[in-house]
């Protein structure tokens, strides 16, 4: 714990602001920024303008009252909701595009909140500490999501994460004590074509999440940073994927329930430049470890301090004497046929009403090997799954059908004679035909005789990267819905 950073006061959080007030005071008007002080319902938060051209603004810490006082946290209470656009008192219109820096920390009367489709930022510490905010909505325009957004949220019980969402920065969601799932959106995080390993999760994203119990993590993962789910105290189980390279110090620390766990086969060390080592430390439920690489991941000794030196580690056949050797915590170590499957994508949309399938090809499967899915929902009832269980080693077809628009993570596995589970995702979204878009969110192109596509929610795509949807397409002047099969 003595690595840990406290959470800001409101006067920490205040002061960036009041600097950049000072050093506004200062320069040219033309560059000042200002602040807006709107009502909206029952109430009244301040706004900042980011740019007096495009007409957008965040909203900002503390909120004013008519005998001129500022109280932290924009100290709204009970439901609160906010605007898409405002108005200043000259009569312009802003669009909100951000949640502001410490906006609504240490807020104790927030119950629920909910944002409008143009927000695409959340900044550092802005709902910290809402102790009794219970549900926040979040749109499908936001990307970025800054430190410690949400950290000290213990109340915060339904939080769906959009899969527009592009970043999530340390601490993002420490001690949400009441979260109890967590899906992460399927593509790279913040890509980094000179570091592929950024695509993280980022340290302390999950620390303290005591009621935290399943957690789908994507094959655009590439490592999870420390301390990343220490005191996930009902964690049970943890699949790392095969694109996860590093798992940072005490990543899973004290996390007493986890009996089960498998470790991705790219894993080269628990501890990411030998900083640190104690990933496991203190699972003392841990029983089963199922570690895919053929080479032993590096590790020091305390690592799996605390874990039962009886647990039984699964190892790829004819890697026994390398695991004897190196992992000198364990006794028992069984090597297993690790089958060999795909889906053939991993993002699929229909439509309401629309059936379609996907297939899973298998190159190894082993002996006395069983198969099932399951619709995992972060929005009920997105879908109904049927799985043809046809008797061949070679494919298998799930088909889809989609039943209400929603969205839905679709888990295949393959289960072997010692009950392990091998496990792959598709995203899947289930979209109403009638809906369309009501506002291009970002086009940066301008050239008419260029191709642009832009999915239902405004957002520009890389024509490289369209998969089968519903699309809205700009060609030479002219736009169109179009169905990509």
């Amino acid at each position: 714990m003595s690595n840990m950073s406290k959470t800001p006061s409101f006067l920490e959080c205040i002061s960036f602001n009041l600097v950049l007030v000072i050093l506004a005071s200062v320069l040219p008007q033309r560059m000042a920024a200002r602040d807006i002080y709107y009502r909206y319902g029952s109430h009244t938060i301040i706004y900042e303008v980011i740019s007096e051209e495009a007409r957008t603004c965040q909203t900002k810490a503390g909120v004013f009252h008519e005998n001129g006082t500022i109280t932290e946290g924009n100290n709204v209470a009970g439901t609160v909701t906010i605007p898409e656009k405002i108005e200043d008192s000259y009569g312009y219109i802003f669009t909100v595009v951000g949640i502001g820096e410490c906006s609504f920390s240490h807020n104790t009367r927030i119950k629920s909140i909910k944002l409008p489709k143009s927000v695409k930022r959340i900044g550092q510490w802005a709902f910290s500490t809402c102790s009794q905010m219970e549900e926040i909505s979040l749109p499908d325009s936001l990307q970025l999501i800054y430190t410690g957004a949400f950290a000290g949220c213990n109340k915060l019980k339904n939080l769906e994460i959009p899969f527009s969402v592009i970043f999530i920065n340390s601490r993002a969601f420490e001690s949400c004590y009441d979260l109890t799932k967590f899906i992460f959106p399927n593509h790279k995080l913040f890509e980094d074509e000179e570091d592929p390993l950024y695509n993280l999760i980022d340290d302390i994203t999950f620390f303290n999440c005591r009621n935290l119990k399943e957690i789908i993590i994507p094959q655009s993962i590439g490592r999870i940073g420390n301390q990343a789910f220490q005191y996930c105290y009902a964690l049970t189980s943890i699949s790392i994927p095969n694109s996860v390279s590093f798992i940072g110090r005490n990543a899973f620390q004290d996390c007493t329930s986890l009996s089960s766990v498998t470790i991705g086969n790219s894993v080269q060390s628990f501890e990411e430049g030998y900083n640190g080592s104690e990933v496991f430390r203190g699972c003392s439920k841990l029983k089963e470890i199922v570690s895919l690489p053929t080479t032993p991941p590096l590790y020091s000794s305390s690592a799996f301090s605390g874990v039962p030196s009886d647990a039984v580690v699964y190892i790829p056949k004819g890697s026994l004497s390398d695991y004897s050797r190196s992992w000198k915590n364990f006794k028992k170590f069984v090597e297993i046929d690790v089958p060999k499957y795909s889906i053939d994508q991993s993002n699929l949309t229909l439509e309401v009403g629309e059936t379609k399938t996907i297939s899973v090809k298998k190159t190894k499967v082993g002996k006395n090997v069983t198969e099932g899915c399951r619709l995992i929902t972060i929005e009920p009832e997105s879908g109904i799954i049927t799985l043809n269980l046809e008797r061949n080693d070679k494919e298998s077809e799930i088909t889809i059908n989609g039943a209400k628009p929603g969205t839905g993570v679709l888990e295949y596995y393959l289960e072997n004679e010692y009950g392990i589970k091998f496990r792959d995702y598709c995203y899947i979204t289930v979209i109403d035909a009638g809906n369309g878009v009501d506002s291009i969110i970002s086009d940066d192109h301008t050239d008419d005789s260029s191709t642009i596509y832009y999915d239902l929610n405004g957002r520009a795509i890389n024509p490289d990267n369209v998969q089968s949807g519903i699309y809205i397409r700009k060609c030479n002047g002219e736009t169109k819905k179009i169905i990509i099969r």
